[in-house]
Order: C-alpha cells, then structure tokens, then sequence
C-alpha cells in the first residue's frame, strides 16, 4: 500500500472514515486519490492506531456531572478517537480541575468538537452524526444526522447556525464538503470550496464568515472562505502555509491555525483573497500531534494526540500551563 506522505490527518474515523491528525512517528494515511479512507489525525485508522501504541487510561465512571459552584463553571470537553471516549473537565482560571466524567454511550470514533449557549456538539465520525451535551453531563441530548458523510468538525454562528466540515463521503471516502445546519436543526445544506477535496477543520467569526482548512485533490494545504449566506467558497491564498493543516479559530482581528507537523498556531489577516502571517504562537508540549484547540480566554486550548492529553497554554505560547489526562486526545472546546 503506498501511503502519501501529504496525508498525515488530524482526525479519526471507522473504515470508509478519514483521521486529521499529523503523525510524529513519519507514519500518514492515504492521499486523497487512496483507496483506503484517512483521518484529520495523519493516517487511516488502522494505520493511524499502530502509529500511536499508547497505553489506554483506567475506566471512568459515566453519567451526569454534579452540580457546579454557585455563579456557573466552565468544562473542557475532549474527544478521544481510538476509546470512543469524550472526557469532561472541570476548568477555571487556565487550569483543569477534576475529571467529573466519560462519556462512551453512542460515541463512534469522535473527532472536532464545538460548543456554544452552554453546550458541546461533538463530530461522531463513525455513525455520520453530531452530538449535542448540556455543559457539564456527559449524556447526550440530541444530535444532528449528517447522511452519507464522514464529519472532522463543527462550528456554531452566533445566529446558531452549525457548519460541520465532512473531511470525506462515504461509503468510498470520496470528495468531502460542509453541511450547515441552519439555526442548528434539520437537515443540511450542503456548501463546497474549488480548492478543497478533503475539508478538515473550520471556524465562523462574528460576521457569520466561515473559514475552512484541509487538502486539495493532490494532498497540498488548502484555506477557503465562505461568506455569510454564500452557496459555495472562495480559495483564500496564504502567503506562508502551514505545514499541515490542524484547527481554525479566530482570534480578534485575526485567522488562526493550528500547524500540526509545526507546533504553532499561525495568525493571519486577511484582505480579499489572500492572507498574510501576522504572527506565530510557538507551542512547546510533548510529541508533535497537537490537532486542534480552542481559545479560552488568555488561554489556548489544544488536543495533543502524541500524549493523548489536553494541555492549556497561556495565549503567548511557550510550555502547557496544565494538562488533563485522557487518550488519544483529537477535539477539544470548552462550555461556560
């Protein structure tokens, strides 16, 4: 089997599924042109599990979270891809507190996730669905049937519409696309970009823009822009690429990704067509498989697949500010 050494993804998913996460042990999945499906986290999922022969934490106890401290809690939220697992953490103040619980029921092979108006929706690869979680319960509570399709991510506007970024269709893995859900119910509209073929990790910002990384048809890095209430994107050309693409955010005046093979996250303006590189947030952390994030505040929060764990940064980058311990770590957001 020749494997493309372009397409090392960052997120997971069953057989005829992709992973998008970048490997640090030189081990990727197919290009967009194999056979075999692959993931945002860098290989296909066999492939992908050999290349991380990590030790699988204890079990942990599922169900409703207790109730939080007087005036609200935070939770971070983090997907583990090979366990079937979605961890939740207490969190305040740039540090994880306590595990309050897994959750494992109806999770197949989870990958992004993003939340919103106090609570979590996860990408549940393997089934073809969306999850919804009430902050701080580790029992879903409704979901979204994304039919055909693989999703790698999700994003909620701030009219509560959710995009999701399908990385490929099934059952073949054939060229992926993003499914909006407006007002977050129903069934989809399906919306593409020119340059992408494999649509990994995306992001609105507060004008109901839609900002999308992934691969084109040959596996180079791909960015794309979907203008609010736009049919189709438009190719954003950036003048320094990333080595691979990992999670979008935005930040202020700023488009952010997240560079898996290059431990940064890479701030763009953009104007038109074409992004410049304003500045880089350098990430100093265990391994080399940091696959998506998620600003909170000061703090910058990032799956790291390498450890299988969640590590909040200081917004400056340098060494994690604290880490939670759970597996195979791929999507990771936070709830107020």
């Amino acid at each position: 089997m020749n494997i493309s050494s372009l397409s090392k993804y960052a997120l997971a998913a069953v057989a005829s599924a992709s992973i998008l996460a970048a490997c640090s042990g030189g081990q990727s999945g197919m290009g967009a042109t194999g056979t075999m499906p692959s993931t945002a986290g860098g290989g296909n999922l066999m492939t992908e599990a050999v290349a991380h022969p990590m030790a699988l934490n204890q079990p942990h106890s599922a169900g409703v979270i207790a109730p939080g401290k007087k005036g609200g809690s935070s939770y971070v939220y983090i997907s583990g891809i090979y366990t079937n697992e979605v961890y939740v953490y207490n969190f305040a103040k740039g540090k994880f507190g306590t595990e309050v619980g897994t959750a494992t029921s109806g999770i197949s092979e989870p990958q992004g996730m993003c939340a919103s108006k106090g609570n979590a929706w996860l990408a549940n690869t393997g089934d073809s669905n969306l999850l919804e979680f009430k902050g701080g319960s580790t029992t879903s509570s409704g979901s979204l049937t994304d039919t055909g399709e693989y999703p790698a991510d999700c994003s909620i506007s701030k009219k509560g519409d959710i995009a999701v970024s399908n990385i490929c269709s099934s059952p073949s893995c054939t060229q992926g696309d993003i499914a909006i859900f407006k007002g977050g119910t129903g069934s989809p509209t399906a919306v593409s970009c020119s340059n992408l073929y494999r649509y990994y990790f995306l992001a609105y910002d507060k004008k109901g823009n839609l900002w999308v990384d992934g691969e084109d048809s040959s596996g180079a890095f791909s960015f794309c822009e979907v203008a609010a209430g736009a049919s189709s994107g438009t190719p954003i050309t950036l003048n320094v690429n990333p080595s691979f693409p990992g999670g979008v955010q935005v930040s202020g005046k700023y488009v952010t990704i997240l560079d898996q093979l290059g431990d940064t996250v890479d701030e763009y303006t953009i104007s038109g067509t074409t992004g410049t590189e304003a500045h880089t947030i350098t990430l100093s952390a265990s391994g080399d498989d940091l696959v998506n994030d998620w600003f909170a505040g000061k703090y910058l929060l990032v799956s790291n697949l390498t450890t299988g764990q969640g590590d909040s940064f200081k917004k400056s980058g340098g060494s994690p500010y604290s880490t939670a311990t759970a597996s195979e770590a791929l999507g990771i957001t936070l709830v107020k």
